[in-house]
């Protein structure tokens, strides 16, 4: 016999909703879809609401330092909420702020310092910050000024160091060395240094005081350096002039100008930098640096950084567990054969990532791949500089006898390939990559498919298959156009043409401009295809021409049914109901022969427009896709493709293309994903 439930859920139905909040899943459901304002505001209902959402709320915050009516604000908001502060931006190291911060946020687990004054902070308060800070685990010390960025590293290399009551020299506290002060439960992770945005001055950072911050704080994990000067301890000058004994004084107090001068005269004649550095070792209670392992390292960026081949290398090769390396020199030139120097040294390496855009690393890829055997990641791009070499894969040294089937070879293990170094499409790199980069997810190629008109003779080198035909889901060709005394090769349709071979990808970003010229290039197979373009944009143009010179008359009709009706007689005149019926491109395989092979697999596409081409999109150029690509869903056009007013030519295709391919449900959007 079944028993009827309803009542009892009905007079159960109010406690239900009183004690819901006290089940722990319930209430994360409910936060999982909340904004830090909604949960500020579900604490102000009740007491017990606030008891339920406090611990799920995390804020955020720019310390507000602008005037002092509302910095007072500011301070008092703390007050209440401080507990449930996790970052901090724009932080000006002043006493009685970090006094504050200290007292109100103890689960404070971000830090920016924006050292934006002249004024010099207060190093034994950022000494005694850092020591209190006990989940701090990000840094950030942003400043144009040398002085206030080796205060505020002095000051984090000194955070578990007592300060002497009568002057701001640091000592170590019961002679110990780091080494038996250093805590394993250091929360310290991430590191940034330098200045946030580009600057026409750049701060100069110290590396021996860097290092210190290292070998102090021994767990760091990230550690980045932007827009900034790299010197080593051999420079005594910074940009401003000032030299660093008196930085010392400034920062450390007269006591430890005296004892520099001592150190100078005594240890080392004539070897400044080992004296300096001994100097810092002694004040802080540091290993020298030459000993110095970064063990826990993992990820290393060098944004916009001015840096020797010397210290490039150094500090490299003395981080082993390093994975990720993120460079981007500015003014210098790194020489090739500095990889060979350090990479060996990082056996965990996985990601590295090689801008040009402002200085010059030569980069040779096969070399890259043999030294970093499990590379996964490899970004390359070359605005200015020296070249990114490729050389012959197969007469690599030390690869003589490799054999794919049985030893893994050079970029086996790569999964994401960036080279936007403008490769002329019959390059044998295009080659290599194909052959033997068998599991690659993602590809960007950054390709000249225009032949200079005093090459020699053709290669006749057929394009390999892909060998990652069955692991690519996302391919990005980019294009670079030079001078006028080039034509089109003809080669790049042998190239497209083995895109067929790619069985799983989902996601195509093609140029719109290379469309144009592949349907522009005169090759006799596609000559039917370009008729077929050519009597569909008769008809387009004819349809929407004649529509338009019969808006006026058919707004006017009141009659709604006598309105379809013209626009249906109108239509079928024109013959455009043969064109929406045959040309969604339902045919089969023996029609004319397209520029793009067809690739089922293709979801999403992506048409670009480089900057300093002008390119007008056609409606063949979608006719072009949509005949291709029958498992398409997206066409995502940049807003270039359209010229100046991108909206009303926008808007003028989206209707040409909702009138021929809307019953396909593919989605024409302007922008990009």
């Amino acid at each position: 016999m079944e028993r009827n439930l309803e009542p009892v859920a009905t007079e159960l139905l109010p406690y239900i909703k009183q004690y819901a909040l006290h089940i722990p899943e319930i209430v994360g459901m409910i936060v999982a879809h909340l904004t830090s304002t909604e949960i500020l505001f579900c604490r102000g209902v009740s007491k017990d609401w606030s008891r339920i959402f406090s611990p799920f709320l995390k804020l955020h915050a720019i310390y507000w330092d602008h005037g002092v009516l509302y910095k007072a604000r500011f301070e008092e908001r703390l007050e209440t909420l401080g507990p449930y502060v996790q970052s901090f931006k724009e932080v000006y190291p002043a006493r009685d702020d970090l006094d504050k911060i200290k007292r109100t946020c103890p689960n404070l687990r971000r830090i920016g310092f924006f050292l934006r004054d002249k004024s010099l902070p207060d190093t034994q308060a950022m000494v005694k910050f850092f020591q209190a800070m006990k989940r701090l685990e990000r840094v950030d010390v942003f400043s144009h000024n040398d002085l206030l960025m080796t205060s505020c590293l002095v000051s984090l290399a000194s955070c578990q160091v007592s300060l002497d009551s009568e002057s701001t020299l640091p000592t170590v506290a019961s002679g110990q060395t780091i080494s038996a002060q250093h805590l394993p439960c250091d929360p310290l992770r991430v590191l940034e240094v330098g200045i946030a945005a580009r600057s026409m001055a750049s701060p100069t950072i110290e590396w021996d005081l860097l290092e210190a911050v290292l070998t102090r704080h021994q767990m760091i994990q990230d550690l980045t350096i932007r827009e900034a000067h790299l010197r080593e301890a051999s420079d005594f000058t910074n940009s401003g002039g000032i030299s660093w004994a008196r930085s010392a004084s400034i920062i450390f107090g007269q006591q430890a100008q005296q004892k520099w001068g001592v150190m100078s005269s005594e240890l080392k004649e004539g070897n400044e930098g080992a004296n300096r550095m001994e100097y810092l070792n002694s004040i802080l209670g540091i290993a020298a640096p030459e000993s110095t392992v970064f063990n826990y390292l993992e990820t290393l960026v060098f944004d916009n950084v001015k840096i020797s081949e010397e210290l490039f290398v150094s500090v490299v090769s003395r981080c082993p567990s390093l994975k990720t390396l993120n460079v981007k020199l500015t003014g210098v030139e790194m020489p090739m054969h500095a990889w060979s120097s350090c990479l060996p040294c990082c056996p965990q390496l996985a990601n590295i990532i090689v801008n040009n855009e402002y200085g010059g690393v030569c980069v040779d890829i096969p070399d890259v791949w043999t030294l970093a055997p499990s590379l996964r990641t490899l970004h390359v791009t070359r605005s200015r500089g020296p070249e990114v070499y490729f050389s012959d894969v197969e007469s690599h040294p030390g690869l003589e006898n490799t054999v794919l089937s049985q030893t893994p070879h050079p970029g086996y293990a790569l999964v994401s390939l960036e080279l936007c170094c403008g490769i002329s499409i019959t390059d044998t790199r295009v080659r290599s990559v194909m052959s033997h980069c068998r599991f690659l997810e993602r590809l960007v190629l950054e390709l000249l498919y225009f032949t200079e008109w005093m090459q020699g003779a053709e290669q006749s080198t057929p394009f390999p298959e892909w060998s990652c035909r069955r692991s690519l889901k996302s391919l990005e060709l980019q294009t670079i156009y030079r001078g006028n005394d080039q034509q089109f090769d003809e080669r790049t349709h042998l190239f497209i043409n083995r895109l067929k071979d790619l069985e799983v990808l989902e996601k195509l970003i093609l140029p719109g401009k290379l469309l144009s010229d592949l349907s522009e290039s005169g090759v006799e197979l596609y000559g039917a295809f370009r008729d077929l373009l050519a009597r569909l944009d008769i008809w387009n143009d004819q349809y929407f021409a004649q529509a338009q010179r019969q808006h006026v008359k058919l707004d006017c009709d009141t009659n709604q049914e006598a309105t379809d009706l013209q626009h249906q007689q109108l239509s079928q005149e024109l013959g455009y109901q043969h064109a929406k019926q045959c040309h969604v491109w339902t045919r089969d395989g023996s029609g004319p022969v397209n520029f793009i092979p067809q690739m089922p697999s293709v979801k999403n596409v992506t048409l670009t427009s480089p900057s300093d081409t002008r390119f007008a999109l056609e409606m063949r150029h979608l006719h072009i896709l949509m005949e291709a690509l029958p498992g398409v869903r997206t066409i995502w056009t940049s807003k270039n493709l359209y010229g100046m007013d991108c909206i009303p030519r926008f808007n003028y295709f989206y209707n040409r293309f909702q009138e021929l391919y809307g019953l396909t449900g593919v989605e024409l959007i302007l922008g990009s994903p």
